[in-house]
Formats: structure tokens, C-alpha cells, sequence
């Protein structure tokens, strides 16, 4: 492990922790510079950087067992270099971190930080650029992420702080660069406006220089097969014991199917707990087979009355007894390994929670290696029992929009990062049956203006997103709606939406009060 320490945006001293001596390499370069040459030199090792101040915090015990594989990087400070203005134009979860966990995001700090030398090697070009080493650190991670660098905010890293000082927050003319630089060419202009909305600033200037900005995303052929995983960690092949969760209404022979899948799995599942709903006066069970016919599996069979999957889930969600729990779908069709090689992949990289690929039977996947997702799949994603303790489906979501990635985003609160798993392939026939046999009705659609957006989709802003992600919603929402409504003189649709905004708001403000998250 090779340790760049540096102070001021100035190099120190470089350390080679396993010999414990100083390294005769070029210190005068920018940090930036010096992190590419140490690893060229060192192609095969971590590299550390760390500000002098917090040299005797340093966990380099912990960091060494970080890097199972070598497409890694994390960092942390609990000042982010990177401006919060990023959220107007970025909805993802990785911006609205929780600093005292090992969080998933892509917003590096240059306080402390590891990542291994063949990931540095993949960004050469960004490391030679004129901006200053907190910038670089956050381009990397940046352009790495979506394909298949692992980056994370972790506050294992110290001990203790002694400052959390960053170099410098990042300048309102560097925010556009990267903006221009790292997002499609249309948001360095939202930025613009969004700033000159809600903050009532004016920066033509960055702006303007923000267009001579090359763009450089996906330049870099990075990717998992050039850094090759070294993985550690002992391969577990005993049995993989697994419960299965799947919530159905009206869909007999999508669920029959579903199980028999699942009686041809490599690796069986211990019990399949099915909650059946039907709110119709007298309904009983459909579900005849799970009596009649014979399963290699215990199954927990519960029929309720009331409707609504967040419910249902949870009420599954208790009689989970198995490591692992595989969140099912009703209208899903896999091949007889999946389970097995989707349970493998997590024990070897130590991961608690996945979402497996999940498309139409004609839908070819574009991912081909697991990244970090941003969504979370609700009925095509396995997690560790372990891990759900305090997390359970905000049933403010019931009959609407939105409880999946509420339920992701708690996980990645609770420290748990949900990862994309390509080759764990499902098809999703999307059955015509099923779902609500009459239309739900909210207590919003006796409103005299109705609510734009859902209050669902306006509750899960609230509960897991930043200010500015909220705002930047709002403006993206006005202007995508304005072509889609027939209101069309701008100043009549601007009261029209901001009316349909206060009554969203008022809604998801009611529900957000009246439900309260595990």
C-alpha cells in the first residue's frame, strides 16, 4: 500500500506502508500527476491519499480489506468538495449521503481516500487535466461508476478527524466545467436557470465558459474485464439457504409457473411465502395447486382482503427465516441456476443487496457488468435477511409510485449498497391479469385541481432527496408537462402548475406526517 500524503495542494512525503520507508518519487508535480506516476511505478498496489493533518487517523488496516477487487475507490470528508447545486441537475440517490455509514456515491473527497493503481491507469487522460485534485477525484468516480467502478463515502477510514477541511470547494466556473464535461449538453443550461431561479444569481460568466468544455464521458474504455477482480475472499459452496417473497392477485397461472421455476432452481428455496389478495365480497382462494399438487419447498400461504403489494410484502417480510430473501415478482421466468449463481456473486463480493436484471423476453440488456444501481427492483432483487431488521415498505406509497426506490434508498441509508447484477437474468412477461380489479381511489382525486406529480412521486422527493434535487425536479417537471397539457399560454399554465404543485405538496407533506419508515 503506497500512502500520497499532501497539505495545501502541495505532495509531502510518499509512504510505502508495508516497508515503512519514504519513496524517493517527484513530489513537485500536482497531486494529480503524482497519483498517476505512483502507479505506473506501482501498478499492482492501493494507493492512499491523506492530508497530512489526519495522518495519524488513518485505518490502513481497514482500507487494505476494501479491495476485493481492484475496481474500488472510496474516500471521505464530511465537507463534500462538490457544490449541492449538483442535485438541480442529478436525481440519483448517491448525492444525499449519510456520512456515518459506508454510503455509495461518486462525491470524493481529497482528505482521505484509497483506490487501486490499475483503476488509476484507466484515467490517465482525466488526471492530466489543469484542474486541481478534489475536481479529479470527483471526475473519476464520475465516469467510472456507470461502468462498474465501485466508489463510496466511508467513514471507516479514520480513526478520528483532525480537520475536515477540503482543499477548496469547488468554484461556481468549475461546477459548469464539470457539468459540461461529465453530463449531456442541455444541463449545463438547467444549471444556469436553476440557479437564477431559486438562488436569484446570474452566472453568465461560468457559463460561457463552460461551452469551450470538451465532453468527457465514455472516452475511457473502462471496465471490468481490463481490471481484472482479485477477489479475497474464500468462495462459500455450501448450501445457500434462501426464502422467497411474491405477492399475487389474479394471476393464477403467471404464479404457478413462477414456482415452477423455482422447484427447478440448482439450488431450492426454503420457503415461499405467498400473500394472496382479493378484496372482492366472499373471494377465496384461487390458489387451489400449492394444496393439490406437490412442491420441493415449504410453502407459507397467507389470503387477505386487503390489496396493495407494500402491504403484502411486508406482511411476507415477517416470516423471512432464511440468510437470504429473493423479492419476487408474480410474472417472472428463469433458467434453473440463477438463483444459486445470483446468491454465489453475492457471498464472493460481499454484497447485501442486488437487483437482478429483469426485461421483456425480446429485450436485450445494455449492461453487461455489475455496477452500482441507482433504482432498486421490488420484485427482481435478493438481499440479506440480515440487513432488513429496520426496513420495511412505506405503505404511503400503497397504490401509487415510488415504494422501490424508497425501499433501495433506506437500504443505502442503513449502510447497504444495491448493486446491478446483469447475468442474474429474469424475463418479465408483465401479465395483462392481475394488479387492482377496480380502480384505486385516492383521497386527491376528489380534489377540484388535481395534483402534478403523484404525491407518491412528490413524497419520495421529500423523504430521500436534497432541496435542490427537489427543485430541480420541479423545473424539469415544468417544462416536459407544458407540451403535454392543453393549457397553452405560458402565464395561464404557470399559475395552473404552481396550484397542481401546491396541492401535490400538500398531499405528500400529509402522508410524509402520517407514515412513518422503520
Amino acid at each position: 500500500m503506497i500512502i500520497i500524503y499532501h497539505n495545501n495542494g502541495t505532495v509531502t512525503r510518499i509512504l510505502d506502508s508495508e516497508k515503512n520507508e519514504e519513496l524517493e518519487v517527484d513530489r513537485l508535480s500536482s497531486i494529480s500527476r503524482v497519483l498517476l506516476h505512483v502507479a505506473e511505478i506501482y501498478p499492482n498496489s492501493i494507493i492512499v491519499w491523506c492530508q497530512e493533518a489526519n495522518a495519524q487517523y488513518i485505518n490502513l488496516k481497514y482500507i487494505a480489506t476494501q479491495f476485493n477487487n481492484r475496481y474500488t475507490m472510496i474516500s471521505f470528508s464530511e465537507q463534500n468538495y462538490m457544490s449541492d447545486r449538483i442535485g438541480y441537475i442529478e436525481e440519483s440517490p448517491f448525492l444525499k449521503i449519510n456520512k456515518s455509514v459506508k454510503f455509495p456515491s461518486w462525491l470524493m473527497s481529497s482528505m482521505c481516500g484509497a483506490i487501486h493503481s490499475q483503476s488509476i491507469l484507466c484515467f490517465e487522460k482525466t488526471l492530466k487535466g489543469s484542474e486541481g485534485f478534489a475536481y479529479h477525484l470527483n471526475a473519476i468516480a464520475k465516469l467510472g461508476m456507470p461502468l462498474g467502478l465501485f466508489c463510496y463515502s466511508d467513514p471507516n477510514l479514520l480513526f478520528e478527524t483532525a480537520s475536515n477541511k477540503e482543499e477548496e470547494g469547488i468554484r461556481d466556473t468549475a461546477l459548469f466545467k464539470f457539468v459540461k464535461q461529465h453530463y449531456k449538453g442541455i444541463w449545463v443550461y438547467l444549471l444556469f436557470l436553476n440557479i437564477a431561479l431559486h438562488e436569484k444569481r446570474v452566472l453568465l460568466r461560468p457559463l460561457f465558459l463552460s461551452l469551450f468544455s470538451k465532453k468527457q464521458a465514455m472516452e475511457l474504455h473502462f471496465n471490468q474485464q481490463k481490471i481484472i477482480s482479485q477477489s479475497t475472499i474464500h468462495i462459500i459452496t455450501e448450501h445457500n439457504n434462501y426464502d422467497v417473497v411474491i405477492p399475487t392477485l389474479g394471476r393464477v397461472k403467471y404464479l404457478y409457473d413462477v414456482l415452477e421455476d423455482l422447484s427447478k432452481q440448482t439450488v431450492l428455496p426454503t420457503n415461499v411465502i405467498i400473500i394472496e389478495q382479493d378484496d372482492r365480497e366472499g373471494a377465496v382462494s384461487e390458489l387451489q395447486y400449492l394444496k393439490t399438487e406437490s412442491w420441493p419447498f415449504l410453502i407459507q400461504h397467507q389470503f387477505i382482503t386487503q390489496t396493495g403489494a407494500c402491504n403484502a410484502r411486508n406482511i411476507a417480510l415477517k416470516e423471512v427465516k432464511s440468510p437470504y430473501v429473493f423479492l419476487a415478482d408474480d410474472d417472472i421466468r428463469f433458467s434453473s441456476e440463477v438463483m444459486e449463481r445470483s446468491i454465489q456473486f453475492m457471498r464472493t463480493n460481499k454484497y447485501d443487496a442486488i437487483t437482478l436484471s429483469c426485461k421483456r423476453e425480446n429485450e436485450i440488456d445494455s449492461l453487461n457488468t455489475a455496477i452500482q444501481w441507482p433504482a432498486f427492483g421490488s420484485g427482481c432483487s435478493i438481499i440479506k435477511t440480515a440487513v432488513l431488521k429496520n426496513i420495511r415498505f412505506n405503505t404511503a406509497f400503497e397504490h401509487g409510485f415510488g415504494e422501490d426506490s424508497d425501499f433501495g434508498a433506506q437500504l443505502r441509508r442503513q449502510g447497504v449498497d444495491v448493486v446491478y447484477f446483469p447475468k442474474g437474468r429474469l424475463i418479465h412477461l408483465k401479465a395483462p391479469i392481475g394488479g387492482f380489479r377496480t380502480p384505486f381511489q385516492h383521497v386527491w382525486n376528489k380534489e377540484e385541481i388535481q395534483p402534478k406529480p403523484s404525491p407518491t412521486v412528490l413524497l419520495y422527493q421529500l423523504l430521500n432527496n436534497t432541496s435542490e434535487q427537489l427543485n430541480g425536479y420541479k423545473l424539469i417537471l415544468f417544462i416536459k408537462y407544458y407540451r403535454l397539457q392543453h393549457t397553452k399560454n405560458p402565464y395561464l399554465y404557470f399559475r395552473k402548475f404552481k396550484k397542481q404543485w401546491a396541492v401535490s405538496m400538500h398531499w405528500a407533506t400529509v402522508l410524509k406526517a402520517k407514515y412513518v419508515q422503520l
